[in-house]
């Protein structure tokens, strides 16, 4: 595969970004587009929320790129799966963060979009599982899809409550499944993961503790968005099982969050997307680990489980090296001596990591 693939995205990806977010940044100052803080908040006011649009422009921009590098059939059909499945999306989570938007229209709105992804992309038409042989889902592929469209789509903006964190797991995440990808040879995911790598990091500057903006609504469901539909893409049509482990098990800590606080509040009886304080972050932060090591290490715990995720689907070797890498450098930032007081927290997502 040609390595353009990943160096065009990644670089344009982060460029855009880090270009982009410091305008966003100053026009926020002037017009008074900031997160509005209440008693459920752990950060101040007075910060932006706007951080998903300038991770949308260098999606757009990295996506295009990566398109016109080289003539692959990805540049067709997915491409108008995608925009035409997260335009809407992407349009409400904007508003949300400007003007709060009932929970119930937001999820209606995610549901349609990915109605529509599933509708122009081909849905999973086989499944392979151990000791029941070949499924067929039929017509429940598109079930399928959609359920885990909304699912990656929210997961990441249920973490999403510290600086920093959301933006670092999906990046983690996003290099295990590129790394994954390209070994198999799958164009399409290694340029999205390429993309959503570089986004992440020319975004991680501005976001990590102490953020001088958030990515709000609009950029926690992009890049759970894409997560989801880079696994879909990379299973391709004939899912394995292994296949599927990798996604679910780098998305791990957002996913089990999601599904934890849905489950939570169903048996209290609250809306889902009620906001509280018992998401996995808030219970590390009354341990007193503190906001940059627990936002450390969750990062770590996301490329532990990265790592075991390639060693299921690809081997050791490549697991190994992912895994120590990774490992080490959120290990020599976790146990580092801390210079003066503390960082602030904050939520820089929408109201759900409130």
């Amino acid at each position: 595969m040609n390595i353009g693939y990943v160096l065009v995205p990644f670089g344009l990806g982060a460029v855009v970004v880090a270009g982009v977010t410091p305008v966003l940044i100053r026009i926020a100052r002037r017009h008074g587009y900031y997160d509005k803080a209440d008693g459920r908040k752990i950060h101040p006011a007075g910060i932006s929320p706007l951080g998903g649009i300038a991770l949308f422009i260098g999606m757009a921009s990295a996506g295009l790129a990566a398109m016109l590098w080289g003539s692959h059939p990805f540049s067709g059909r997915l491409a108008v799966a995608f925009a035409l499945g997260f335009t809407p999306i992407f349009a409400v989570s904007v508003w949300d963060d400007l003007r709060p938007l009932p929970w119930w229209l937001r999820l209606l709105v995610q549901a349609a979009g990915a109605v529509l992804f599933t509708i122009v992309q081909d849905p999973i038409g086989r499944l392979n599982l151990p000791f029941l042989g070949q499924v067929y889902p039929g017509r429940w592929s598109h079930v399928l899809v959609v359920v885990w469209l909304l699912l990656t789509t929210n997961a990441l903006n249920f973490i999403d409550g510290l600086d920093g964190l959301a933006a670092g797991v999906a990046a983690i995440a996003g290099v295990a499944l590129l790394v994954s990808a390209y070994g198999a040879g799958f164009v399409a995911p290694v340029a999205l993961a390429a993309a959503l790598v570089g986004v992440c990091v020319g975004f991680l500057p501005y976001n990590f503790p102490p953020a001088k903006i958030f990515m709000g609504d609009s950029g926690a469901t992009l890049l759970g968005y894409v997560l989801g539909v880079m696994a879909l893409v990379g299973a391709g049509k004939n899912v394995a099982l292994v296949s599927l482990l990798l996604p679910l098990l780098v998305l791990g800590v957002p996913i089990a969050d999601a599904i934890g606080a849905i489950a939570r509040r169903t048996y209290r009886g609250r809306r889902i997307f009620e906001a509280d304080r018992e998401h996995v972050h808030h219970r590390l932060l009354s341990l007193g680990l503190g906001y940059r090591r627990t936002v450390l290490l969750l990062y770590m715990v996301t490329a532990l489980l990265g790592g075991l995720g390639l060693f299921l689907a690809t081997g050791p070797r490549v697991s190994v090296v992912f895994v120590v890498v990774l490992a080490a450098a959120c290990s020599a930032l976790f146990f580092r001596r801390r210079a003066g007081g503390g960082p602030r927290s904050a939520s820089g997502g929408g109201r759900e990591g409130d």
